[in-house]
């Protein structure tokens, strides 16, 4: 025998690989069937053409799987033929990728952490803070920051206004009822007239 091709064992098998790989397309069931005649062909290379040659290519054939399993493997690996496969999803809308996922939960929360300070000292922040951490929108680290924000902005009011306005307030003190002059009478001796004046 010239090629380990022509053993009807072979030719039979390779011939119902490609039978059953109808499914895959022509270029990957060409490959497919190439593959496994190649390893037919290793695996029968250093075997002796004796009296025992038939039993050793069944076993070598049994080892490999039967076609169709080989087959299933692939069309699990590549999936089938383009012509029967589902289509692909359509692409999402552009509009839905670009339109803010923000609500007014959102916005209320960034206006109070940052004019919240200056219009409602205080009030404001922790407004905030309550409304991010509502937010089904924000991440967790979008929420801690958040925070942050709002405690350096009660801060910013404790430590510097806060002092301000009390610096202000002591040096403007306004006397309104001021107290009477008290004058002290000095008795004024008259002096001496000098004979001649």
């Amino acid at each position: 025998m010239s090629t380990t091709h022509d053993h009807p064992a072979v030719r039979g098998y390779l011939a119902r690989l490609r039978e059953v790989a109808a499914d895959l397309p022509r270029v990957r069931r060409d490959e497919l069937v190439a593959e496994i005649a190649s390893h037919i062909d290793d695996g029968l290379a250093a075997v002796p053409q004796d009296s025992s040659y038939d039993d050793r290519v069944r076993d070598l054939l049994a080892r490999l799987g039967d076609p169709e399993d080989i087959v299933a493997a692939e069309l699990d690996h590549t999936g089938p033929a383009t012509a029967h496969r589902t289509p692909p999803p359509p692409p999402i809308a552009p509009a839905a990728v670009t339109r803010s996922r923000w609500g007014a939960v959102e916005i209320l929360a960034v206006l109070a952490l940052t004019v919240g300070v200056f219009v409602l000292p205080f009030v404001g922040p922790l407004a905030g803070i309550v409304l991010a951490w509502a937010s089904g929108v924000w991440s967790r680290g979008a929420k801690i920051a958040a925070t942050c924000v709002g405690v350096l902005g009660m801060s910013f009011l404790v430590l510097i206004v806060a002092p301000l306005m009390l610096f202000r307030s002591s040096s403007s003190i306004s006397v309104e009822d001021p107290q009477p002059a008290t004058t002290i009478e000095v008795p004024v001796t008259p002096e001496p007239l000098l004979p001649g004046d």
